[in-house]
């Protein structure tokens, strides 16, 4: 994995963003393209293995370990309730 990670955004915390984001770090974490979510954990299931980072650079080290999140300082978690808007 020598290319640079992709960022994705997490799109709607209520919506399927996590799940699928879950399922393609679990397709791609051998091979790669490394890719780190940008959002907040609170977005995901309690035992999802996630990988927080602070740095989009941080995410191929990250990337075979746990699906990378990158969350930015200004996200306020607010309670998600799957399919809710």
């Amino acid at each position: 994995m020598s290319q640079p990670p992709l960022a994705l955004t997490i799109g709607d915390p209520g919506g399927i963003g996590p799940e699928i984001a879950l399922k393609a770090w679990a397709a791609l974490r051998q091979t790669g393209p490394a890719f780190a979510l940008i959002g907040g954990a609170h977005a995901f299931p309690t035992d999802a293995p996630l990988a927080p980072i602070n740095r989009i650079e941080e995410a191929p080290a990250a990337f075979t370990t746990g699906l990378p999140v990158l969350t930015a300082p200004e996200i306020v978690p607010v309670p998600v309730r799957i399919g809710a808007p």
